[in-house]
């Protein structure tokens, strides 16, 4: 989120904590990981429920209250990426607008990808794949035998 107003306070305490240094270690089992991730997640509800993540450069929300807050004010709270979190190329994703662009292009996706669009496109999906995999020289025997094998 990135605070758009600087009329707007937000309660909070910036820089002193830091992300567990078993947030990005993918050696840890998932249900491990998981478990630090909540007992992290409610020791920052209880301590930190808003936090400015200086590394980062960005705001963290521990609390469903605030969540909601910033996620239905986007005069105040904007979902454009600062430069910090990938510049130009973040910005372009549906992800990164507010309101109303965001509910246009994901108006206009939701029609594309509907059940009945991509059951109406099946036979030419499956067509674009038969001669994708011809071309790389598999035959649909061995494809056969892969899926039975998996």
């Amino acid at each position: 989120m990135t605070l758009v107003r600087p009329d707007v306070t937000v309660e909070g305490k910036v820089g002193s904590m830091q992300l567990p240094s078993f947030f990005n270690d993918f050696t840890l089992p998932p249900l491990e990981w998981h478990q630090q991730m909540r007992e992290w997640g409610a020791t920052m509800r209880a301590t930190q429920p808003v936090w400015f993540d200086e590394k980062n450069k960005n705001w963290r929300i521990f609390r469903y209250a605030n969540h909601l807050r910033v996620q239905n004010d986007y005069v105040t709270f904007s979902s454009a990426p600062t430069p910090h979190e990938g510049g130009a190329e973040a910005a372009n994703s549906i992800i990164a607008m507010d309101p109303p662009r965001h509910r246009q292009l994901r108006s206009l996706v939701t029609q594309a990808f509907s059940a009945r669009t991509i059951a109406q496109l099946a036979p030419r999906i499956e067509e674009i794949a038969r001669e994708l995999l011809l071309a790389m020289g598999f035959t649909f025997a061995w494809v056969r035998r892969w899926l039975d094998w998996r």
